[in-house]
């Protein structure tokens, strides 16, 4: 398999459809197969992304967004100030 950098929003929808896949029978092997990942990649994915959801990863997202912004916004108040 070929080395691929995915996104958090295709790795939710890939474990999403990989669910449906194992519910109809596929095992987790040939479910790999077919979302072309190795079981290694599956069961860490799905440790990190397992209980997230396409709206609760763009909440997540939105949140370290701000939380980034008001990080960079209180080093520079901090950096205004001279002691």
């Amino acid at each position: 398999m070929r080395w691929k950098k995915h996104s958090s929003e295709e790795i939710v929808n890939i474990l999403a459809k990989m669910k449906v896949w194992m519910t109809e029978g596929l095992d987790i092997r040939d479910a790999c197969r077919k979302a072309e990942i190795s079981q290694a990649t599956y069961f860490r994915w799905r440790s990190r992304y397992g209980r997230l959801d396409a709206d609760q990863l763009g909440v997540i997202k939105r949140l370290q967004a701000e939380n980034a912004r008001l990080r960079r916004a209180l080093s520079e108040l901090e950096s205004g100030i001279e002691l």
